[in-house]
């Protein structure tokens, strides 16, 4: 699963990704209910409350995807206890936290035309954000290395967990 706030290219690399393995790539954003992409567009941040059917319902992927073929998810996932609720799905979650600036998440939010999560949002993200913990499974890329290098170093990853 690639996470990180909004702007630091979880579903550019996880795409990428995805089509190196051959394995579906789901968009996290895409299981959002209507009610919260509404409140983000209006620039209202989510709370948990909100977040709980969207973390249910990637939860029910992962799970799907871990007994089917595998796949690559793209979440924002900004809490150590989404990140936990995620990982319960299957024992096959594993954590790509794309790290990144404030400064350049909003210059790339900004200039964004395709998405409903304003550039004013980022912010909240960043308020949110827990890094990654020492004992979560995962590692951490500099959101601002070389793309290519992020999928290689990415698919380096994944040999290891599969040795």
């Amino acid at each position: 699963m690639f996470c990180g706030v909004s702007g630091c290219g979880k579903s550019t690399i996880g795409r990428r990704v995805a089509r190196e393995l051959r394995t579906p790539f789901v968009e996290g954003d895409d299981l959002h209910v209507s009610g919260n992409i509404a409140n983000m567009e209006a620039g209202r941040p989510l709370s948990d409350n909100d977040r709980l059917p969207w973390l249910t319902a990637l939860s029910a992927r992962l799970g799907a995807m871990a007994v089917e073929t595998g796949g690559v998810m793209a979440c924002s996932a900004l809490k150590r206890v989404y990140r936990t609720a995620l990982a319960s799905a299957s024992a096959d979650v594993y954590f790509v936290l794309l790290a990144i600036e404030k400064e350049a998440a909003l210059e790339r939010v900004s200039h964004r035309a395709d998405h409903f999560m304003p550039s004013e949002l980022v912010d909240s993200q960043f308020d949110q954000f827990e890094p990654l913990a020492p004992e979560e499974p995962g590692i951490v890329l500099d959101a601002l290395a070389d793309p290519d290098e992020n999928v290689k170093r990415t698919l380096d990853f994944i040999i290891q967990l599969r040795a």
